[in-house]
């Protein structure tokens, strides 16, 4: 035999109201997000190094890697940070990112610093 449904869903409210209601208090208990605590580093070292480029260098475009080795960059778990979170913070510093059609480059996307965005 087939059970129908309750012709009232009151119950099914409350129900729903409080799932609701943990989950808020599940998201509001959450601790900042260590992937913002990298991105904030690697904003600290990626500044550390453009700071201490001349005019000349800081004009040319730069690969992620290139970057990444030169401001000495590292990952939480892997020698080599997140692509993601270098370019996020690079953003946030002031890179603007290109892609280069040249041939030498092979369609590579380059980092370029604009100062002029930021000051």
């Amino acid at each position: 035999m087939v059970t129908q449904p309750p012709a009232n869903f009151g119950h099914l409210r409350r129900q729903i109201e409080q799932l609701r209601m943990e989950a808020q208090s599940r998201i509001s208990n959450l601790k900042p997000s260590e992937c913002l605590n990298r991105i904030e580093e690697h904003v600290k070292q990626i500044s550390l190094w453009v700071n201490e480029l001349p005019e000349a260098q800081k004009r040319q475009p730069y690969g992620i890697e290139a970057i990444i080795r030169l401001a000495k960059l590292s990952g939480r778990y892997s020698p080599s940070p997140s692509h993601q979170q270098v370019a996020t913070a690079l953003r946030r510093i002031g890179f603007k990112q290109i892609r280069s059609w040249k041939k030498n480059y092979r369609n590579k996307r380059l980092w370029v610093w604009r100062r002029d965005l930021y000051v």
